[in-house]
């Protein structure tokens, strides 16, 4: 009780310094706090309805938010919440001014030493925990329980000018308190400072590189789902069948064990693209189309996403100057499956990104997908909504595999993330720490003609369905499937001839990588 009314003063205390000293420098004082207001308004929010902690990583990927995703997050609740907060923030201000006018009056000394005394409370009040706890390491007796602990090595110390790390603290109530204006922006700058960094991009295709034609008609299609989760896979046993049409198709092959790179869409994007595996938000290849390229492919991107990821700053020189041919589809997926159908090629070599954005955040579906509806309340109407979602995108991809029957044609589908459904409170996606948006969704089909022809390497595809799989392993894949070989140097080979076992560096959560560990035992 004592040490959570401490926090309670401590918390009153570093406030009102902040807000005295705005008053006093009045023209500077007052933007700036109504600036951070709004800027940690807008954290709050997220934080309270989505789980969201505010991260480098989640920096980086509102820079590549377009309208349309950001679109869902401006609803009346929340333009109302943040609107009212605003007002609540402006209120107090306005107070402790009227309060402070009083001393309008007083001499310039009384303000120099009142302004002079505010700060230094505010520096040491901001800096007396640091001082207090900095030289007790974590796994120490003498620690306090209302003391915030990182959940790391004991080695690790109290440093209140560094973020707190991307974890849920034990001790809520100190680290609400003790979560700075300053960290936080240090992780804005920190944030954009990534996005912002030039990248230095090797092209794939200056390797030797050799081919061997598999057939001169070839279709290769990668498919890029958006935020469908593993364990709401049908074909991986869910309770509910979210994918009766695939799981009746033949020659599909369940990849049961995917892991993703990344927990939103752009580092996930880029894993499956460059083959990446390691902790690194620049990349420093090019992607395999311009290996394909070389070997005389048309490349064609078509997205029914919010938006032409290709294009985007991080990708323009990955995978965006080798596309031919760009499409967006929108409207139902009958409309989108007859759109697909149009553009699909009828002859030569061919290789088709398709991006679909089914799954996204707030679950959008045609009504004709609207069967799961059992349950009340606000949760699991948004859990039958994503379900529902699923169920879509396994009748959009029927209607793919179905175009490519009479071709000699491989399809590969991966989910670029997880989705968060409540869990820990969270919804959506961008924790990179959640175990559960690195667990994704993931096939390879073969139409019949691709099989008669390359019947050895669907049995070893088709061996090694149920391992450990991760999205970077699709680079050198689908060079595979093409009968391409190079000698690029990739961190990961593919699906049939690596192992993701036998690379413990992989940039995948401690639970994943232990998960990989029990497997492989």
């Amino acid at each position: 009780m004592a040490g959570t009314l401490a926090l309670q003063l401590y918390g009153c205390v570093l406030a009102y310094c902040f807000l005295y000293l705005c008053v006093k420098t009045k023209y500077a004082g007052t933007p700036l706090y109504l600036l951070l207001c709004s800027f940690f308004t807008a954290l709050s929010l997220s934080f309270f309805a989505f789980g969201y902690d505010f991260t480098p990583d989640l920096v980086t990927a509102a820079m590549e938010t377009n309208t349309t995703e950001a679109s869902a997050f401006f609803t009346l609740a929340s333009a109302s919440g943040f609107c009212g907060l605003m007002l609540v923030s402006w209120g107090i201000l306005y107070a402790f001014r009227k309060l402070c006018g009083s001393h309008e009056n007083a001499s310039r000394r009384w303000h120099i030493g009142t302004y002079g005394t505010a700060l230094i409370v505010m520096g040491a009040t901001y800096t007396l925990p640091s001082l207090i706890f900095f030289w007790i390491p974590w796994g120490s007796k003498n620690v306090p329980k209302y003391v915030v602990r990182h959940l790391a090595g004991d080695e690790i110390r109290w440093n209140p000018f560094f973020h707190i790390p991307n974890y849920r603290a034990p001790y809520e109530s100190f680290s609400n308190h003790y979560r700075k204006p300053f960290s936080n922006l240090a992780t804005l700058n920190t944030g954009l400072k990534d996005y912002l960094t030039p990248q230095q991009i090797t092209d794939s295709a200056t390797a030797p590189s050799t081919e061997i034609p598999p057939h001169k008609d070839f279709i290769c299609v990668l498919a890029v789902g958006e935020s469908i989760r593993a364990d709401h896979w049908g074909i991986n046993g869910y309770a509910r069948n979210t994918t009766p049409k695939l799981g009746n198709e033949r020659n599909l092959f369940n990849l049961s064990r995917m892991f993703s790179f990344g927990a939103s869409t752009d580092p996930s994007f880029r894993s499956i693209l460059t083959g990446q595996l390691t902790n690194n938000q620049t990349a420093f290849r090019t992607s395999f189309l311009s290996i394909l390229k070389k070997h005389g492919y048309t490349c064609s991107y078509i997205t029914e996403n919010a938006d032409d990821m290709t294009t985007t700053r991080r990708n323009r020189h990955i995978i965006g100057d080798y596309i031919d041919t760009r499409l967006s589809l929108s409207g139902s997926i009958s409309d989108v499956s007859a759109a697909w159908r149009k553009a699909l090629p009828s002859s030569g070599k061919h290789c088709i990104i398709l991006q679909n954005g089914t799954g996204h955040y707030p679950y959008p579906h045609d009504k004709e997908f609207s069967i799961f509806t059992d349950g009340k309340g606000d949760n699991q109407i948004l859990v039958n909504n994503y379900d529902n979602c699923v169920l879509a995108m396994d009748s959009l991809y029927e209607s793919v595999i179905a175009s490519l029957a009479d071709k000699n044609a491989v399809l590969i589908y991966c989910s670029d993330h997880g989705e968060m459904l409540g869990e820990d409170g969270k919804w959506h996606h961008g924790d990179e720490n959640e175990p559960i948006l690195h667990r994704v969704a993931a096939f390879v089909w073969f139409s019949d003609t691709f099989i008669a022809n390359n019947r050895e390497l669907v049995e070893g595809i088709a061996r090694q369905k149920d391992i450990p799989l991760a999205q970077g392993q699709l680079y050198a894949t689908i060079l595979r499937l093409c009968h391409i070989s190079t000698e690029a140097s990739l961190e990961i080979g593919d699906i049939v001839t690596d192992s993701l076992l036998s690379h413990p560096e992989n940039n995948l959560p401690e639970t994943i990588k232990n998960e990989i560990l029990e497997y492989k035992k």
